[in-house]
């Protein structure tokens, strides 16, 4: 493997204190973290194989477990979730790795970050996700090189529980926590799209575009697009997304679906739509949200509601974050039947 990786004087000092002795399981951390950092499908796999080297070196590293946990639950959120296996099989490396980091440190504001982020995306449970960043934050105790994104989730659990003042407070702890994370515009995208703000949600990301380029961006730019009626600049970000990728997230294909229906190309919207159809025939029920916004979009209101409460009892992955962020959904919030979604989620304890 290239371990000829250039240290930063943060990185070159943090290796005085880093929890390994070992410095090739070290350098592969450091590698793993900056092909991580690119937020591309096929160096975020390349930096899932690093660190599992890493263990493999000294398995008592904390931070390669940490990172590792926190790398295979961002794998199942809607920009990267690719198939049920994947899904389920990183459920369990997920669960085993952040056992041996608990265990190892149970005081880390990070490994409690990322319980936070697995209790959200695979139990379907926000309450307890809230309960692991209020823990995480009181315990106050980052790692002199921070895993790296990982407290974005600290924010984004509080947007994804509707605790937006919460949220905006916590993003100044992150700008401390790790200056210069790109993700913290992601965060205030969030926060903005939540609040209805289409035009600021489009320039946080427009700004993190210009930052850097990569797929997760150009998507959730054209997510923004479509929220401001922007159908056509909506569908060139979308298709230049992922374009070049391993593979296309479905929730690509349900925005291609939803802007192409919006300016009347109904043969295109129903060929994206159909994509989407195809993989749930084939079993990946994690599709049902993407099909639940598409039926949003389309007016079709009980069909909607029911892919939602499919998805809920029979996808391996939660879709709290999409149900509770997607300004599609918002016009159910007072429906009973995903009042009765969110109660399961215990977004309202």
């Amino acid at each position: 493997a290239n371990l000829n990786v250039r240290l930063s004087v943060s990185e070159s000092e943090s290796l005085k204190t880093i929890k390994t002795r070992n410095g090739q399981a070290y350098l592969k951390f450091i590698e793993a973290r900056q092909e991580f950092r690119s937020l591309q499908i096929r160096r975020i796999d390349r930096a899932v194989a690093l660190l599992e080297e890493a263990i493999g070196l000294d398995p008592n590293y904390t931070e390669a477990h940490t990172l590792l946990a926190w790398i295979l639950t961002l794998q199942s959120w809607p920009a990267f979730k690719e198939n049920q296996s994947k899904l389920a099989s990183n459920r369990e490396r997920i669960k085993t790795h952040l056992s041996i980091a608990s265990k190892l440190n149970p005081a880390s504001s990070d490994i409690h970050l990322v319980r936070a982020n697995y209790a959200m995306t695979y139990l379907d449970d926000v309450k307890l996700a809230e309960q692991m960043v209020q823990e995480a934050l009181e315990l106050n105790s980052w790692p002199e090189l921070p895993t790296t994104l990982c407290i974005c989730t600290a924010v984004t659990v509080n947007v994804v529980k509707g605790n937006l003042k919460r949220a905006k407070e916590i993003a100044e702890v992150a700008r401390k926590v790790e200056p210069g994370n790109i993700f913290i515009l992601n965060d205030s995208f969030f926060i903005d799209m939540v609040e209805g703000d289409m035009d600021g949600a489009a320039k946080k990301m427009e700004q993190a575009l210009q930052l850097m380029d990569v797929p997760i961006f150009r998507y959730q730019t054209g997510w923004a697009y479509f929220h401001q009626g922007r159908y056509e600049e909506s569908i060139e970000l979308l298709l230049q997304a992922f374009k070049g990728q391993a593979y296309t997230p479905t929730a690509i294909s349900a925005y291609l679906s939803n802007a192409y229906y919006k300016i009347g190309n109904l043969k295109k919207s129903d060929a994206y739509k159909d994509t989407v159809e195809v993989k749930l025939a084939g079993g990946e029920t994690h599709v049902l949200a993407d099909l639940a916004a598409i039926a949003a979009v389309r007016g079709q209101d009980d069909l909607a509601l029911t892919y939602l409460e499919r998805h809920q009892k029979e996808s391996i992955v939660s879709m709290a974050y999409l149900i509770n962020v997607d300004p599609v959904f918002r016009k159910y919030e007072d429906y009973p039947r995903f009042r009765a979604l969110r109660e399961k989620m215990k977004y309202y304890e």
